[in-house]
């Protein structure tokens, strides 16, 4: 970066600290900006953050941020009583990386995060789209042609992200044939792809994070029965509860899109469950008067360029 550059970059976060902190007064007029993580990576791999590039997101959070845990975030919102500049920091699914790599981070700048885990796949080596990723990134040409062969013939895309989407709203049956079927072509999975344990889990607890509930085996809510969808988000928290010995209070919706992930039966099954808060992750900001059971979330890569940062306060 040149110094033309360097120059102009300082005016950009200049104007966009003090546009947010127009833009996000305390109180009533208050405004939580919720941002979400899924992983982060010490070398650059196809949909993962890179932890250098969490770390210039995390210093510009704590120069320019009050951070606030999901749970302290909802009560804020029906108090109205949301410091300026609200925002929380949250991690979806439990990945080890979020412990290992991410946490250091977060606790270098002094700040808490809300880490939503699926219960079901503590200690495991990957989630089932970590397999199908791993398979088909490291298959040879002649393997790959086989495996494309194989998806078409079972009536799914053979593209990875078209392919993992399409899984995810297939029945568990008919999602595990097609995982299981493609396990012949290889099932190593990176070890990156691990997910955390009990002993972490509780150890985020005592460093003052917050874990939040993201079902049991992350199935797609909306695509269950009754008693399936109630099973996923109960016994998530009763899980996790006796793993930290403390409440479980927030909860993320898989996938998160309303009326296709999850609709006003998903919520009222959270609420039943006990929980206080959850997030969704359709965009935008949370303020008075936002249902707390579906706040919304942006993606971190509006931290990239102050331009878009700031068009999510407009």
């Amino acid at each position: 970066m040149n110094n033309n550059d360097s120059k102009i970059a300082r005016l950009s976060s200049s104007l966009m600290e003090r546009w947010i902190e127009r833009a996000s007064p305390a109180g009533e007029d208050g405004k939580l900006l919720v941002v979400k993580y899924h992983r982060v990576q010490s070398t650059l791999s196809l949909g993962k953050r890179l932890i250098t590039e969490f770390e210039t997101q995390m210093k510009l959070v704590s120069r320019m941020f009050n951070v606030l845990t999901i749970a302290e975030a909802a009560k804020r919102i029906k108090e109205n009583s949301l410091p300026a500049r609200a925002l929380s920091i949250t991690f979806d699914d439990g990945y080890a990386d979020n412990y290992d790599l991410a946490l250091p981070v977060l606790e270098r700048h002094g700040l808490k995060a809300t880490f939503f885990v699926t219960s079901g796949l503590l200690d495991q080596s990957g989630m089932w789209s970590d397999q199908i990723a791993s398979i088909l990134v490291s298959a040879d040409k002649t393997r790959a042609a086989e495996i494309r062969d194989y998806l078409v013939d079972a009536g799914v895309p053979p593209r990875l992200p078209d392919l993992v989407n399409e899984l995810k709203y297939m029945s568990v049956d008919a999602q595990e044939t097609i995982v299981s079927g493609l396990s012949k072509f290889g099932d190593a999975v990176h070890e990156s792809s691990k997910l955390m344990n009990a002993d972490q889990l509780r150890s985020l607890v005592k460093k003052g994070m917050e874990v939040g509930g993201h079902t049991v085996n992350h199935k797609i809510l909306n695509s269950l029965e009754d008693d399936q969808a109630r099973h996923e988000i109960k016994s998530c928290k009763a899980q996790l509860e006796s793993i930290i010995d403390a409440p479980v209070e927030s909860f993320a919706y898989p996938n998160g899109r309303r009326n296709q992930d999850y609709t006003d039966r998903e919520v009222s099954f959270v609420r039943e469950a006990g929980f206080k808060a959850a997030v969704s992750t359709e965009y935008g900001l949370a303020r008075s008067g936002t249902d707390t059971f579906e706040l919304p979330r942006i993606s971190a890569e509006y931290f990239v360029r102050p331009l878009r940062l700031c068009r999510v306060y407009l």
